[in-house]
């Protein structure tokens, strides 16, 4: 596409005003309109479909979540969110994001416009990638009751591979979900690196944790990884594995970030190649960028089962597709193949 046409959304004129600037600015975005609520925006998106949307998050949860869903199920948009830092829009942002949002941009409350003009090109740069972002149709989830289980986890169970660890960005929310909710509970501990910002990673876990067999929780400084357990990095620290005594532990760090990322997953990549080498499955999933190629490729190069999210399935093809051509990925998975094949190798 040669210009890409977005559709603002938010109930602030004064936040669509400086949005209209700030996208306006950008050498290859056009503002199709803006708008102030989500009736008037489900009748612009049926006359004229925009490449991408921005929506405010201000309003009723459940409205919100109804217009995603029926965008999601009929016509799949690309979405950025506008998010107030709250915890009412977090949560409603950790739902979207889970229907399949591929990203989200915070604002302040008081003088939001202030803040989105300073950030302004970071921003439009934000959303012209999202544009590209390969949105499939919406679908409900698969409930705990649903998902395929195998009784209760087999606590220091005896497995070929001792740890797992995933790494993704954008679309990371909607694919990590359906990986886990895939898992079956006889599995070693899994650590995840997801870039979110900070405050979604525990409504993202918590969510989860709801919905599938094994245990799901963001990861805490200190703790032991256990089987049958899915760690979550928080949205503000690095996280890292260790190893002492032949178990692994977890590490947080408020180090700078990585690759613009913090958490990256370069860094936790990095020390499951050091904790756990030969021992550990390590995939990289659907994201913008290429935090996680490197880490990728030192993990192979310590004789870890590496894989990446093959094009067809990833909403965003960047960070699997630098590590396939870094030579980093021993084999290609479709995200409906990644929980069975995890099991199979460490059952193997």
């Amino acid at each position: 596409m040669d210009q890409v046409r977005c559709l603002i959304v938010d109930a602030n004129p004064l936040v669509r005003n400086c949005l209209q600037e700030v996208l306006s600015a950008h050498a290859h975005m056009q503002v199709q309109g803006t708008v102030s609520g989500l009736q008037l925006a489900k009748q612009r998106i049926l006359q004229d479909p925009p490449d991408v949307l921005v929506l405010g998050t201000k309003g009723s949860a459940d409205g919100m979540m109804r217009f995603l869903r029926g965008l999601m199920r009929n016509l799949p948009t690309p979405v950025v969110l506008l998010v107030e830092v709250n915890s009412t829009s977090t949560a409603l942002a950790a739902e979207a994001l889970a229907l399949g949002a591929v990203d989200v941009i915070e604002k302040t409350v008081q003088h939001p416009e202030e803040q989105l003009r300073t950030r302004g090109r970071m921003i439009a740069d934000r959303i012209f990638r999202a544009a590209f972002a390969r949105v499939t149709q919406f679908r409900d989830s698969v409930s705990a009751e649903g998902a395929t289980g195998q009784g209760p986890p087999e606590r220091g169970g005896h497995f070929r591979y001792g740890l797992i660890a995933l790494g993704a960005s954008t679309g990371g929310v909607e694919a990590l979900g359906r990986v886990i909710q895939a898992f079956r509970c006889d599995l070693p501990p899994v650590v995840i690196t997801q870039h979110i910002p900070e405050g979604f990673s525990e409504l993202f876990a918590s969510r989860l944790d709801r919905r599938v067999k094994v245990d799901v929780q963001v990861a805490a400084h200190g703790a032991r990884a256990m089987p049958g357990h899915v760690y979550i990095a928080p949205g503000h620290a690095h996280l890292e594995v260790v190893r002492r005594s032949g178990l692994f532990w977890l590490k947080l760090q408020d180090a700078a970030p990585v690759n613009r990322h913090r958490p990256s997953v370069d860094v936790l990549f990095a020390s499951v190649a050091e904790a756990a080498g030969s021992g550990a499955i390590v995939g990289l999933l659907t994201g913008m960028g290429e935090d996680g190629a490197r880490g990728l490729a030192s993990c192979r190069a310590r004789g870890a089962h590496t894989f990446a999210q093959d094009q067809d399935s990833c909403k965003v093809f960047g960070m699997p597709r630098v590590a396939i051509e870094m030579d980093a990925v021993e084999e290609v998975l479709s995200l409906d193949q990644i929980a069975q094949r995890i099991w199979k190798l460490t059952h193997g």
